[in-house]
């Protein structure tokens, strides 16, 4: 229950206490927590933009965008609010919002790369395979350890034709990360449009022999299974 002899003092008191809370998975206590913070202090950025995470933690996405978006009111300058506000945008498939936040979040924080590789992602979804490549490649400048960008951006070289550059960056993926079977599986998609079969076969059992990680092992067992025939 809120503290109604609390003082505006106590503000940031309350809002540590909410982290905690939000730190143990505790969405509610910290919502609460956050709120009694906001009424001590509404023009604390940070409290609006904690309690935004917590709804975005119960799956309440029209909260969190309203609370990161009053964050962002109070805050403009904050890109973490913005770039929070786009990855809902993103999960309820408003893409073209999406890229918006994340074009102004790289704006405010351009060394960060996964502004870029979220920006990609979001391009990527909505067919621009040019520029989710252009995203990849910035990202990749900042962060060249991060397998997910070169993965992503062999996906989307193989969605433009362009296949020898989809297989170097997935095989350099694979190098980063060689437990990730969707890197495997979307190279064996290419050696396929190249006629590599046994390649292709090669590949897709690597990954059916990795944790599933989201890949469709039905799928990959089916084409594999053309694959091996088409090698002869």
């Amino acid at each position: 229950m809120p503290n109604n002899t609390a003082k505006p003092k106590d503000a940031g008191k309350i809002f540590k206490q909410g982290e905690k809370l939000l730190e143990a998975g505790d969405n509610d206590g910290a919502i609460e927590k956050f709120s009694e913070a906001m009424r001590l202090d509404p023009s604390n950025a940070e409290y609006v933009g904690n309690r935004g995470d917590a709804h975005y933690g119960n799956g309440d996405f029209d909260k969190a965008i309203a609370d990161f978006t009053e964050a962002v009111r109070l805050d403009p300058n904050t890109a973490a609010y913005v770039c929070n506000r786009g990855m809902i945008y993103k999960t309820l498939g408003e893409f073209a919002k999406a890229i918006a936040d994340y074009s102004v979040a790289i704006n405010l924080q351009p060394d960060m790369a996964g502004l870029y590789g979220n920006r990609a992602s979001a391009r990527y979804c909505i067919d621009d395979f040019k520029g989710a490549i252009e995203d990849c490649t910035e990202a990749i400048k900042r962060d060249p350890a991060m397998a997910y960008y070169f993965g992503n951006r062999g996906v989307a070289y193989g969605r433009l034709g362009d296949i020898d550059r989809s297989i170097a960056d997935l095989t350099e993926a694979m190098r980063i990360e060689p437990f990730e079977p969707n890197f495997p599986a979307s190279r064996a998609t290419a050696y396929m449009e190249k006629g590599l079969y046994d390649s292709a076969a090669a590949d897709l059992e690597k990954a059916l022999a990795l944790p599933a990680g989201g890949i469709d092992s039905a799928h990959l067992r089916q084409t594999l299974e053309i694959a091996k025939k088409r090698a002869g």
